[in-house]
């Protein structure tokens, strides 16, 4: 954690860049990671997870911006060859706090509706967060969110509804036109 805030300090000395009404945005995630889990009667002890989430946002003034944002999860326990995938889309929306001429804080909120291969039905999902966004040119930033709060709700599927808390949820890189 501590890297990445040395990261964008040392970028954010050689940056500038600024949110205005009317820019566009387009960024996202992509994540893919492994990992160890208590093995159990319904999956093995290792999964793998692939998730990439474009979006896009229209910033309404210098502070404000809407747009839509899209999602598609994998999901794959690898010693038992399950899978469950998902996909999804919503609105989203985003409110810029400026720190320097090129560092932007920032808090986002989504909610998208989805589907599953496990759960049948709509699959609404949503989140908040803060984070940070730094120029590295005029038109590109990296960005980070912490302290994401994760909300999953099936109708079909009551008992698999949860809210979740990460502390560090993302990383990823935008492009400002």
């Amino acid at each position: 954690m501590k890297n990445i805030i040395y990261i964008f300090a040392l970028i954010s000395f050689a940056s500038f860049a600024q949110i205005e009404k009317g820019k566009k945005y387009l960024g996202g995630d992509i994540n893919i990671s492994y990992k160890s889990i208590p093995a159990s009667p319904i999956v093995g002890s290792s999964a793998t997870l692939i998730s990439i989430s474009p979006k896009f946002l229209y910033f309404l003034s210098d502070k404000f911006a809407i747009g839509l944002s899209a999602y598609y999860t994998s999901n794959r326990f690898n010693e038992d060859n399950l899978s469950f995938t998902s996909l999804g889309i919503g609105p989203t929306a985003r409110y810029v706090f400026p720190i320097r001429e090129n560092i932007f804080l920032f808090a986002e909120s989504n909610v998208s509706f989805g589907s599953s291969n496990i759960f049948k039905g709509l699959v609404l999902t949503g989140y908040i967060n803060p984070g940070v966004t730094v120029f590295l040119s005029k038109k590109f930033a990296l960005e980070a969110a912490f302290a994401s709060f994760n909300v999953y709700f099936n109708k079909n599927q009551p008992s698999a509804a949860s809210i979740s808390f990460n502390p560090l949820s993302k990383v990823g890189v935008s492009f400002y036109f």
